[in-house]
């Protein structure tokens, strides 16, 4: 059984493994140089810096699985104590409650206490307690279902900069269905968002951050993944070389790359954005390509600058801040140098800055450009004197896919358009989650449905 993976990325690799697991001879086409998408870490004068995504998420055992088939588990790490992250509004700094969930509180003093929230919001949130069931059986945007629960300021101040910041857009767009379904289950089991939380909280506990990354940056993963794979007899590579278009003739696949070669397997998995695909497969099925170019992708970008520590008036705290409509081209600020240890040398600091869709007009200038818009922000905020000895940024041009309202229907209207080609699977952050466990998990889904095909 023959199979070519186009994309190597998690999803790709992911799929790779457990392609040469079952037997199957595998080709790993990737457009890029190297593997590993968006998980890019560099090591620059004692810096680890992470161009893409700096951790996964515990409670989604995928990604932490596979780095520990690779032995890697003793690797894993988690955030440095205490966790404290503040939310940036106007010119205040001021901490996130301890206890919140994603926007929800499993803790309710600490939401009482708070100044985030004026006395007005905090009994506007409170009419979640007795206000009726809202949600129909369609699908409708994070921001439209909050806003009606818990009010404004917490659309404003909390869920758009967590949610927001993580998918790179507004939450009034992105789908409830598809990005937070959780909450749908809250308002149907519980009624109220947040006595539904508050359960949860009771019953979880607190159990401190769920997030985890590996001690030398996470593209040791794409490392170890990759000398596996090269180990194994039926294992082949393209790296520098873009799959042109994929079609079938007398029952194989054919995948033709830009120099001219074609690859003839069995199945192919398409491990790609949504828009790489739709392209591939536009010439045998363009009701599929179609369908796939639905699936809208945003363009983000992730600036990091390494500093002196001495350039700061006082130590930075916590692990960076979240921003609430404060003006800035930033979406928030991780301090990386406080949030996992080992990610800059002794006096040193170490900042990555996001870039959000709303500053797509700032991530096309020159690189000199952004640093000082970024730099003049980083002095704003922690009053930095003085240049960084470290500066880098990486543009993901329309590489963030946005589950925006209907999103599960556009999934489905793909499947049934790619119906006729079973044997030709899709994988990767386009379609069923962005986080790296998520993109794990379809790699894997996308090889189980291969091999299924087959018998395997």
């Amino acid at each position: 059984m023959r199979v070519a993976v186009v994309g190597a990325g998690m999803a790709g690799l992911s799929a790779a493994v457990d392609l040469l697991d079952a037997g199957a001879e595998v080709t790993l086409i990737e457009a890029a140089p190297t593997a590993g998408g968006k998980v890019q870490t560099e090591h620059v004068d004692g810096f680890t810096i992470e161009h893409g995504p700096d951790s996964f998420v515990s409670y989604r055992p995928a990604a932490a699985e596979l780095a520990r088939r690779f032995g890697l588990g003793e690797q894993i790490i988690q955030v440095t104590e205490p966790r404290v992250v503040y939310l940036r509004s106007a010119d205040r700094m001021v901490p996130l409650p301890e206890g919140m969930g994603l926007v929800l509180p499993t803790r309710l003093g600490p939401f009482v206490r708070t100044r985030l929230f004026s006395w007005p919001q905090k009994l506007r949130a409170g009419l979640d307690l007795i206000l009726p069931r809202y949600l129909g059986d369609d699908d409708v945007a994070i921001g439209e279902f909050l806003r009606h629960r818990l009010g404004q300021a917490v659309i404003e101040r909390l869920a758009d900069p967590l949610i927001g910041g993580i998918y790179g857009t507004s939450i009034e767009e992105l789908s409830l269905d598809s990005v937070l379904p959780i909450l749908r289950s809250h308002e149907r089991n519980s009624r109220s968002l947040i006595l539904a939380s508050l359960k949860s909280g009771r019953t979880t506990g607190s159990g401190g951050s769920p997030f985890r990354t590996l001690r030398g940056g996470l593209a040791d993963l794409v490392d170890a993944v990759t000398v596996h794979l090269r180990a194994q007899p039926g294992y082949r590579e393209r790296f520098g070389v873009a799959a042109a278009d994929c079609s079938t003739h007398d029952g194989a696949s054919r995948l033709r790359l830009d120099t001219g070669e074609v690859i003839e397997s069995d199945a192919v998995i398409l491990a790609t954005p949504a828009p790489v695909a739709a392209g591939l497969v536009a010439g045998e099925l363009p009701g599929a390509a179609a369908a796939l170019r639905t699936i809208p992708h945003a363009s983000t970008a992730v600036v990091t600058l390494g500093y002196p520590a001495d350039a700061f008036p006082s130590p930075p705290v916590g692990h960076g801040f979240l921003d609430a409509g404060s003006g800035s081209p930033s979406s928030g600020c991780t301090i990386s140098s406080g949030k996992w240890v080992g990610r800059a040398p002794e006096g040193s600091v170490l900042i990555r800055s996001f870039l959000p869709e709303r500053a797509h007009a700032l991530q096309q200038r020159a690189d000199a450009e952004v640093f000082a818009v970024i730099e003049q922000d980083v002095a704003d905020t922690f009053g930095v004197r003085g240049e960084p000895c470290v500066r880098r940024i990486a543009r993901w041009d329309d590489r963030m896919p946005k589950y925006v309202v209907g999103h599960k229907h556009r999934l489905n209207a793909i499947h049934a358009a790619l119906s006729t080609r079973p044997q030709w699977q899709l994988a990767g952050a386009s379609y069923r989650g962005v986080g790296l466990p998520d993109v794990v998990t379809s790699g894997k889904a996308a090889a189980a449905a291969v091999l299924d095909q087959f018998g395997r």
